[in-house]
């Protein structure tokens, strides 16, 4: 049997924006409502020539041959990518914190070679940044749609909106850690010795956090923690690592050398 294929002209180059006009007028595009959870919009548009780029604010990722009008990436998922990044950097300035303890030697020990920083200062700077990170997590709360967060609740959620016990536990967490980062920089003034028992509260404060961490559901919805997701995974295998080098620090009788 044979196949007759009909060929269908190409439009010259002076009608192929009457020919999408034509196209448009006959299938509108549906209006496309954003989704929930204050959407970051930082992009630019080009659908109709011979129209200027429309600059409409909005993350467009390409996903094969098609453009998304609205990007997932939320205010609360950034909130979440920032608090994770917390936990990432407080897992390692307390293993940092438990080398120091023990004067561990880089050069003589693995990774057998001399650090740009000292873990001391490496130790020092992790903590600023672990504090600046718990500060942002919560702060971008405030530009969530839903929930909406207040200032008052962040700083003393005992009545913020939706799961009060786990933003209390973290913001308990983040008052420890400030208490730690402050003393630490007054230690000349206060004594080594009543620094360094202050400075025990950094493992108060991490555990409070790895609770509040595996506990939270992070979309703020009340649901029950899946503890394999990819996220809570991660947060597990931060506990774990800081329980074994706790474990390491209590069988070094005597310090390193």
């Amino acid at each position: 049997m044979l196949r007759i294929q009909r060929h269908r002209p190409q439009p010259r180059p002076q009608d192929r924006h009457r020919c999408g006009q034509h196209y448009r007028d006959r299938h509108p595009e549906p209006d496309r409502k954003p989704p929930r959870g204050g959407l970051i919009h930082c992009s630019i548009l080009s659908r109709t020539p011979p129209s200027m780029d429309k600059l409409d604010f909005q993350v467009t990722p390409k996903a094969g041959n098609r453009l998304y009008k609205y990007c997932p990436m939320t205010v609360l998922d950034l909130s979440n990518f920032a608090g994770l990044c917390a936990i990432v950097l407080l897992t390692l300035n307390i293993v940092l914190g438990v080398l120091v303890s023990r004067n561990y030697n880089p050069a003589r020990r693995w990774p057998h070679r001399k650090l740009p920083a000292s873990l001391f200062r490496i130790h020092n700077w992790t903590a600023y940044v672990v504090l600046v990170l718990i500060l942002v997590h919560p702060t971008l709360l405030l530009f969530n749609a839903t929930p909406k967060f207040a200032v008052a609740d962040l700083l003393f959620p005992v009545s913020s909106p939706g799961q009060t016990f786990y933003n209390n536990l973290g913001a308990l967490a983040f008052y420890a850690f400030l208490v730690v980062v402050i003393t630490s920089y007054l230690r000349p003034q206060i004594g080594s010795r009543t620094w360094k028992k202050i400075h025990f509260t950094a493992y108060f404060g991490g555990l409070i956090m790895f609770i509040h961490g595996t506990l939270i559901d992070p979309n703020l919805k009340g649901q029950p923690p899946d503890f394999f997701d990819g996220e809570k995974v991660l947060v597990e295998g931060c506990f774990l690592i800081v329980v074994a080098a706790s474990v390491w620090r209590l069988r070094q009788k005597k310090k390193l050398i």
